[in-house]
């Protein structure tokens, strides 16, 4: 039984849906758990539903409201004994083996049942107190989210069976930050990529010979989607037939959007695209920028669309963060921004 962040055009869910498609590769029958909002439903999300998967893997979709930031963490935790319900019923009836849960939030309940359930492996994607409480403006809520977070954080990490990262790297800033020992079952899994899908697109699209940049992921303030913006604005001086291409949403959209028209650059917004057309988009870019400022999850996590853009072969221009210049050499792998400012991006645009 699976319990990822199935549904939507994330990285995190894109790699999510890769590893359930790999382990019903390898095994008898896979359940996912998945978790689906409102807009997924009645808006025309609904196409982020539609996911091709083999006969012996079923989903389980367990409705799931999107509260405020700071309810987050509560209401997770309180979605976790549902998954924790199931997981015991289809233990009883000895339907499953083990039960893989992404994120500790997800795990409390399955960590009560603990003794019902066994082989319980949960996978820590990030600090998710920073990330979480990093978009709450009043003070004592942001406090308490971070809290709430790293204590929950601290008890799965010490209470899980198997434990699984996304990389060697975060789990030694994980083992720093929780000191846990040695002793503990810490496997690393790093993002990959479907490589017959990659080949498939690389056969149907090719680079485009324009300075076509472009950026994907949500528009959250730590993306450094405005820096971009403004960069463009000094590219476009020297190169005016240079386009920008958006791809996703979020709450800067419209600042997004106004700073485009302020600074009269030729952009294009997409708005979110299912995980085929971002892919076929992106293998038409001159290269991928990522000038994410430096924070707790930038500084741990290696974006998935940094690793597709690196089986496609698009160049890819990104901020050097700890985790990223771990694995990627600069000039050989990416080009490293240095100056995360609009005319230091620019200049390694140029």
């Amino acid at each position: 039984m699976i319990v990822p962040a199935y549904y939507g055009g994330t990285g995190d869910a894109v790699n999510e849906r890769q590893l359930s498609l790999a382990l019903a590769g390898h095994s008898k029958s896979v359940y996912v758990i998945a978790f689906v909002g409102l807009k997924q439903i009645f808006t025309r999300q609904r196409r982020e539903l539609k996911v091709d998967m083999p006969r012996n893997m079923k989903v389980i979709p367990i409705m799931m409201p999107c509260p405020p930031h700071f309810l987050t963490p509560l209401t997770m935790i309180i979605y976790s004994f549902f998954v924790a319900l199931i997981a015991v019923i289809f233990k009883m009836l000895d339907i499953i083996d083990a039960v893989y849960v992404r994120n500790s939030l997800l795990a409390v309940g399955p960590l009560v049942f603990k003794k019902q359930i066994k082989n319980l492996a949960t996978v820590i994607p990030g600090f998710v107190g920073d990330e979480l409480s990093s978009t709450i403006k009043n003070r004592t809520l942001r406090s308490f989210v971070k809290s709430l977070c790293d204590k929950v954080d601290q008890q799965v990490i010490h209470r899980t069976e198997i434990l699984l990262v996304h990389g060697s790297f975060f789990g030694e800033k994980l083992r720093q930050k929780h000191g846990f020992t040695d002793d503990k079952c810490l496997l690393s899994v790093a993002p990959g990529v479907d490589m017959r899908k990659i080949e498939k697109i690389r056969e149907q699209v090719e680079p485009t010979k324009e300075l076509r940049i472009g950026f994907i992921g949500s528009l959250v303030w730590w993306q450094g989607v405005d820096i971009l913006v403004e960069a463009m604005r000094v590219v476009q001086e020297s190169h005016p037939e240079a386009q920008l291409y958006i791809v996703g949403d979020g709450p800067m959209l419209k600042l997004i959007k106004s700073l485009i028209k302020r600074c009269g650059v030729n952009a294009v917004l997409t708005g979110t695209l299912n995980h085929d057309d971002a892919l076929k988009l992106l293998g038409t870019f001159y290269a991928l920028v990522i000038p994410s400022r430096l924070a707790s999850n930038t500084e741990t996590k290696i974006p998935m669309k940094l690793v597709e853009a690196f089986a496609l072969g698009i160049p890819v221009l990104i901020t050097k963060h700890k985790v990223v210049v771990s694995l990627f050499k600069n000039e050989k792998d990416v080009l490293y921004i240095d100056n995360l400012s609009p005319s230091g991006v620019a200049e390694k645009i140029l």
